[in-house]
């Protein structure tokens, strides 16, 4: 579970900087981003299975 761990933390990562982001933009790109990260993350740990 190592990759999905560090897609987990990558999109925490993405949704503190989106936090501190003062553009509208930039905090927006931030939120899609770790959005992005979370999807990779469930998709890892979808296909990883029980056990």
């Amino acid at each position: 579970m190592d990759e999905a761990s560090y897609w987990w933390e990558q999109a925490l990562k993405y949704k503190e900087r989106a936090k501190q982001a003062a553009d509208k933009k930039a905090r927006a790109e931030f939120l899609e981003l770790g959005a992005v990260c979370e999807e990779v993350a469930e998709t890892i740990e979808s296909r990883a299975g029980g056990g």
